[in-house]
C-alpha cells in the first residue's frame, strides 16, 4: 500500500503575520485556515503538510508556561506522525473593543452581559475565551453572542463595525482598526510541521523568508509579537 501523500496546504489557526509570510515568501502553499483543532484533525489525516496551533492545556501550567502550549494536544493526537512542532511567535492576546467604550473593560469579568464577537468551535481562541470565562465565573447564560467570525481579522472588523462590543483577540489586528486593546496573556503560537515537508522546497522557502530582515520588521511593526523563539523545537513525533 503506498504511503499518504500530503497535500502542500497549510492548516490550522488563522494568524496574520504567518498568513502575510506565506504569501510573501512565494513559497506556492495553499491555505486553509479554520481554527487550530480543525487543523490538528486535518493534519492527523494527511490533508496538509503543516498547521499552525494555539491550544492551551490549564492542566499542563500557566499561560507563561511552554508545556502548557500546544505540546499536550499534538501528543495525544498527532504522535504517531512523522512530525515537528516548531515555535513561530509569542502572542499578546486581550480584550479589543471600541475607543469609545474602552474603559468599560479592564478584565475579563466586564464581559458579563456584553455583546462578545465569538470564534467558531475549533479555533483555539474560542477555547481559551470559554475557558476565562469559566475561570471568572461567567457561564454561558451570562453570555451575549454574536455569529461567529472564522478569522482573528474578521473577529476585530465585527467590533470596528459596532456589530459587537468585545472579542478575545490580537493587538496586531487591534491597531490596523484603530480599537483598543486591553492586555490580559501571552500565547505561544507554533507550526506543526510534516518532518519530510519541512525540507522539501515549500516549507525552505518559507523557513528562509522567515529569517529576513522584512519579516522581523513586519514583525515588529504589527505590533504584539515576540519571534525571538523563531524555530525552536518543541515536540518531535514519530
Amino acid at each position: 500500500q503506498p504511503a499518504k501523500v500530503r497535500p502542500g496546504v497549510f492548516l490550522g489557526s488563522h494568524d496574520p503575520l504567518l498568513d502575510w509570510a506565506l504569501r510573501q515568501s512565494r513559497c506556492g502553499l495553499a491555505t486553509f485556515f479554520d481554527g487550530s483543532a480543525d487543523g490538528l484533525e486535518r493534519f492527523a489525516d494527511f490533508e496538509g503538510i503543516a498547521a499552525g496551533l494555539h491550544m492551551f492545556d490549564p492542566e499542563a501550567g500557566g499561560s507563561d508556561d511552554d508545556a502548557a502550549w500546544n505540546i499536550g494536544w499534538v501528543r495525544r493526537y498527532a504522535a504517531a506522525a512523522p512530525c515537528v512542532l516548531i515555535e513561530f511567535a509569542w502572542r499578546e492576546r486581550g480584550l479589543i473593543v471600541n475607543p469609545v467604550s474602552a474603559d468599560q473593560f479592564k478584565t475579563i469579568a466586564d464581559l458579563r452581559g456584553r455583546l462578545i464577537v465569538p470564534r467558531q468551535a475549533e479555533a483555539g481562541t474560542q477555547a481559551l475565551l470559554e475557558h476565562l470565562l469559566a475561570e471568572a465565573g461567567i457561564g454561558p447564560e451570562s453570555c451575549v453572542m454574536t455569529e461567529p467570525a472564522r478569522t482573528e481579522t474578521d473577529a476585530a472588523q465585527v467590533v470596528a463595525d459596532h456589530m459587537g462590543e468585545v472579542t478575545l483577540g490580537l493587538r496586531a489586528t487591534a491597531a490596523p482598526l484603530k480599537l483598543d486593546f486591553v492586555p490580559l496573556l501571552r500565547e505561544r503560537f507554533d507550526l506543526l510541521v510534516d518532518r519530510k515537508a519541512w525540507f522539501e522546497p515549500p516549507m525552505q522557502a518559507f523557513l528562509a523568508f522567515c529569517r529576513t530582515e522584512a519579516f522581523r520588521f513586519k514583525a515588529q511593526t504589527m505590533g504584539g509579537y515576540d519571534i525571538t523563539g523563531l524555530g525552536k523545537v518543541h515536540f518531535v513525533g514519530d
